[in-house]
């Protein structure tokens, strides 16, 4: 008795709604993607409020844009404790 069979069929439909030609290809994708970037590097309150276009952009493509800010907030992380580590090394 085989307990998981898989065939093209099954990965198909799994993978189905995957579809890299459309992955990031258009503005309002990479907008709200790299808006969420910059929104998790600088964690703090923005000095400026977002425009019409932009707040619809993030709205429409909420995942791009939560996508964005996991990123940049993991780079923002790593660039305290590389600086934290620079630090450290020459003073010590």
């Amino acid at each position: 008795m085989k307990l998981l069979h898989i065939n093209k069929k099954n990965i198909k439909g799994f993978f189905g709604w995957f579809n890299p030609a459309n992955f990031m290809d258009t503005y309002q994708e990479w907008h709200a993607f790299v808006e969420g970037i910059a929104d998790g590097f600088c964690p703090w309150q923005s000095r400026y409020d977002p425009n019409e276009e932009l707040k619809q952009d993030i709205e429409s493509e909420h995942h791009y844009y939560s996508a964005g800010t996991v990123i940049g907030f993991a780079a923002f992380i790593f660039a305290i404790a590389g600086a934290v580590r620079l630090v450290l090394e020459v003073v010590l």
